[in-house]
């Protein structure tokens, strides 16, 4: 899952992280860029609409989309990178039926993404609402951009300060605790 937006991933951050995001090695893409601006060129929104609006109406694939329209563009470098196993989700339910339908396999989800507490958090696809699925979501040390941007690759500090429950598996791989399902 990844959050990247034109303009909001800083220069620095992505110069010393992007050569550690090897696309090729993914079964499926899931980004949550908020506030995308409707843009069928945009290739994670014509994935969408490919597989859950042509041929397969879903409106719960669709209407997060809509929803969430704003004026943004996904970033010009991670765009660069996408293919057609891209796809923009919004939803816990967005996802749970992307899942379901076109990748049933992945299980382990790596999060790369920015806005820690704002975005990465509190927004419908966040860490709050992840927490619950029946899925493992991971971050890195060099993953998800904090609230300082400026610290030095391997810097911890958001998440060892963050008031959910990470797993260490060693080697700046973190798991994030689902919640019991009773």
């Amino acid at each position: 899952m990844i959050d990247f937006l034109e303009g909001q991933v800083p220069d620095a951050w992505l110069d010393r992280n992007k050569h550690k995001i090897n696309f090729d090695q993914f079964h499926s893409i899931v980004v949550a860029n908020y506030e995308l601006m409707l843009d069928g060129s945009d290739i994670i929104q014509h994935n969408l609409l490919v597989d859950y609006a042509w041929t397969n109406f879903v409106p719960k694939m669709l209407l997060p989309m809509l929803e969430y329209a704003r004026g943004y563009k996904t970033h010009s470098w991670l765009q660069s990178h996408l293919n057609d196993r891209s796809f923009l989700m919004l939803t816990p339910e967005s996802m749970q039926h992307h899942v379901e339908s076109m990748v049933p396999h992945v299980t382990d989800w790596l999060v790369v993404g920015g806005g820690w507490q704002m975005c990465c958090h509190n927004r419908p696809l966040g860490f709050y609402s992840l927490k619950t699925m029946p899925y493992n979501f991971y971050i890195t040390d060099w993953s998800m951009i904090g609230k300082k941007v400026a610290q030095p690759p391997g810097s911890l500090e958001h998440i060892k300060n963050d008031n959910l429950i990470w797993v260490d598996h060693t080697n700046n791989l973190f798991q994030l605790k689902r919640d019991e399902i009773t």
